[in-house]
């Protein structure tokens, strides 16, 4: 009795998010890049020259050369983000919370929205 409870609770809150999902305009967000721009990102990262004393300098001694290019790379290299952008599930007023964050590239997906959708 209980597993059916649950399966029903699972279905609507499935159904819930389907229609929440089918309202929010989603961007198909696909950053231009080559293999050209990999080996740049690649070769900062390996060969990169680290300065400075805190460790606010050193991060942005690391990522200066590569900044311009990594959310193209990292778009390629994270396979499953696109596919999870695109069908998460949102209701209105929802709260984002986005960890690790630091390239607001997942906001991307939905810039066409994300005013009217989130708080």
């Amino acid at each position: 009795r209980r597993r059916e409870i649950s399966k029903r609770q699972n279905l609507r809150l499935i159904s819930l998010a389907s229609i929440a999902m089918a309202e929010v305009v989603r961007t198909d967000y696909t950053p231009k890049s080559s293999f050209l721009d990999d080996l740049q990102v690649l070769k900062a990262m390996w060969f990169g020259n680290i300065k400075g004393g805190s460790h606010q300098d050193q991060l942005e001694s690391f990522y200066n050369k590569q900044a311009h290019l990594y959310d193209q790379y990292r778009h390629r290299m994270l396979h499953g983000r696109k596919p999870l952008m695109m069908k998460m599930p949102v209701e209105k007023d929802c709260v984002w919370v986005d960890l690790g964050g630091g390239t607001a590239s997942n906001v991307e997906f939905f810039s066409k929205s994300i005013k009217d959708w989130f708080k």
